[in-house]
């Protein structure tokens, strides 16, 4: 379907979906999306809009501007927008790109999360193998009812990908790697955010924001979470008490343990060493 829109040239599509009962309650769906050849011409702005956006720039520079953040995207990049909030995006010069409006499942989630963590403009890793990603949304077969399953699971991939790029997942690099090593070696011990800080060479500060961005727990959690998955193992495959296990795992009593795994598992750590998988 072609656009009548100032701005908007020959060769530019959108299309319309309208989601099923069950995409509006289970899956990410995309209800309008297309592929757009704009000049100087184009611009967009508005107050709200009850949906999220994503940009993929294929030529040309997008601006963009929500939430007194302004970005130029340029080929190559994505943008994502929460369009519940205002905001603008036009062209200076001819530009193509292909975009989609999307909601359902977790977006609003997802969305807050990666806008707090790195903003709306995304390149470089982040940004890696997305063009094919967006193509087969804008391209799903029109002349066919859209594969709304395939549809929920790409958009998940999208957003998975700008949370996580590929290139600096855990790498050996990762800035908080020292931290996460000390912790695997000494769960049992005594651990402090003072030395987990110092081995990262951070401010306690700078640790705690840049272990949460990482790995969105803080260290503390990290911390706990891996003591106690190490107490679930124990409890399965050993034959030593409750007490032990707690000590091993690095709680300072078995009432401490227990209290923590319960909170965790909703079943107490006896419960859990008579369950058969």
């Amino acid at each position: 379907m072609k656009m009548i829109e100032p701005g908007v040239l020959d060769d530019s599509s959108i299309m319309f979906q309208t989601p099923s009962p069950f995409a509006l309650d289970a899956l990410y769906y995309a209800p309008r999306y297309g592929h757009f050849y704009c000049n100087h011409n184009y611009h967009i702005q508005r107050s709200h809009n009850d949906l999220y956006l994503l940009f993929y720039i294929k030529k040309g520079v997008l601006e963009v501007s929500s939430c007194q953040t302004s970005v130029s995207a340029s080929v190559g990049s994505v943008v994502l927008l929460d369009c519940h909030n205002p905001h603008t995006y036009f062209c200076k010069n001819n530009t193509e790109f292909y975009w989609f409006h999307f909601s359902g499942c977790s977006s609003s989630y997802y969305c807050e999360y990666l806008t707090e963590q790195f903003g709306i403009l995304y390149s470089g890793a982040h940004a890696k193998g997305m063009e094919q990603l967006f193509h087969s949304i804008i391209y799903s077969n029109p002349s066919l009812v859209m594969n709304e399953h395939t549809t929920s699971s790409t958009i998940h991939t999208i957003l998975a990908n700008l949370a996580a790029p590929k290139s600096a997942h855990f790498s050996k690099e990762l800035s908080i790697s020292p931290s996460i090593e000390y912790i695997h070696n000494n769960f049992s011990s005594l651990i402090t955010i003072e030395t987990m800080a110092d081995l990262c060479h951070m401010s306690i500060y700078h640790f705690i924001r840049t272990f949460k961005r990482h790995l969105n727990v803080t260290p503390h959690e990290y911390l706990l979470s891996y003591r106690l998955n190490q107490a679930r193992q124990m409890l399965q495959t050993s034959a030593l008490s409750i007490e032990a296990i707690a000590v091993e795992c690095g709680f300072n009593s078995a009432s401490h343990f227990s209290r923590a795994f319960k909170s965790d598992s909703q079943i107490t750590p006896g419960q859990f060493r008579k369950m058969r998988f």
